[in-house]
């Protein structure tokens, strides 16, 4: 069934929304310095829908709503229909704290999680550990650009005509966006990630036929896959493509475990979390081939390990580290203030830098 005009209208204004909550976004972030246009033409957004729309929407006082297409009464009704809901009584839930996992017992997969762990993977999320942030914001904005056009020339119709400069502008957006998509490659990196974790088809890392899935949301890889992305990452956009070319032909479960442990890199280098992969696969029956697990595993660890002395040799490096940790301040007094004697010592509470080489050691 198609969407009516009345949905439409609403739907609309909620993209509207968007588009400039993420201009908002993306002027805070903004480090191309080449933006500023394409900021501009979001800003004349409101401007095509509420002017263009004039006939869809009735002067009413402001306790009638009903029946109405403004953004007054599209925010106040889309409100009243979430407060709807009842909350959840809670009756027939089990405190997960009093159940005991038995360890030698498969668990089914939790379809609920998967589908929260995919969509933590999107294109615009991967984006985010870039070396821009900036570039999280610009493929949002086209996505959602994109929306609102499809909305619009939903049918060629009388409310297509009466919205032909937003669907211009919708237009007119997504092109601005084209030249940050054709002169940044982490763009294409995301795309080909996103593919091969999540992406059409059943060969991909995160699909619910895939066996391996279970040890992603077991593991808690979460983030992790999302490594490549990283500035400090080994995955080139060259071997992402080759991965995604290798699980399109097929893989076994030892095949994606060692494809997601290269993913995932520096990631993951402790023990415990190789002994909890080993410990779920055998839980659920998995057969793999351990000691190849066991040789991808130790890859990740002697990729944590030269990051770490680069880190430990590197001062923004080691800066950029620290900062992760404690905070811009505490930091910069670490590698850049030299010791004031008049200070009380605080050795006690802030772990000295050398923490680096303690990490390397687990």
């Amino acid at each position: 069934m198609g969407m009516t005009d009345t949905s439409r209208l609403e739907r609309m204004h909620c993209l509207v929304g968007e588009l400039n909550e993420y201009a908002d976004k993306l002027g805070e972030a903004d480090s191309f310095r080449e933006t500023g246009k394409l900021i501009r033409l979001i800003q004349e957004s409101w401007h095509c829908l509420l002017n263009n729309g004039i006939r869809y929407s009735r002067p009413r006082s402001a306790n009638q709503i009903r029946g109405d297409r403004n953004p007054f009464a599209v925010a106040v009704l889309a409100t009243l229909e979430r407060d709807r809901e009842l909350p959840n009584s809670g009756h027939g839930s089990e405190d997960p704290d009093d159940e005991q996992t038995d360890e030698t017992k498969a668990i089914p997969l939790n379809f609920t999680a998967l589908c929260q762990l995919r969509d933590s993977l999107s294109i615009s999320n991967l984006l985010k550990p870039a070396a821009d942030e900036s570039l999280s914001w610009v493929y949002l904005i086209y996505e959602t650009a994109r929306d609102l056009g499809s909305v619009i020339h939903n049918y060629d119709d009388e409310f297509r005509a009466a919205f032909v400069g937003l669907e211009r502008l919708s237009a007119s957006i997504q092109g601005e966006c084209f030249p940050f998509f054709q002169q940044n490659a982490s763009f294409a990196k995301a795309y080909v990630l996103r593919q091969l974790l999540t992406g059409d088809g059943t060969q991909t890392l995160l699909h619910w036929d895939n066996p391996v899935a279970i040890v992603a949301l077991e593991c808690n890889w979460g983030h992790d896959l999302a490594t490549p992305m990283k500035a400090h990452s080994n995955v080139t956009l060259k071997r992402l493509r080759e991965m995604h070319l290798q699980a399109h032909k097929g893989l076994d479960a030892t095949g994606w475990i060692c494809l997601a442990l290269e993913v995932m890199g520096a990631g993951v280098h402790y023990e415990h979390e190789l002994k909890g992969i080993l410990r779920v696969c055998k839980r659920q029956a998995i057969q793999i081939d351990e000691t190849r697990v066991r040789q991808a595993f130790e890859a990740c660890v002697k990729e944590y390990d030269k990051r770490m002395d680069f880190v430990a040799q590197d001062k923004q490096s080691k800066y950029d580290y620290l900062e992760g940790i404690h905070g811009y301040e505490v930091a910069y007094d670490l590698l850049y203030v030299k010791p004031d004697e008049t200070k009380p010592p605080e050795s006690n509470l802030v772990p000295d830098v050398d923490e680096t080489a303690e990490l390397r050691n687990g």
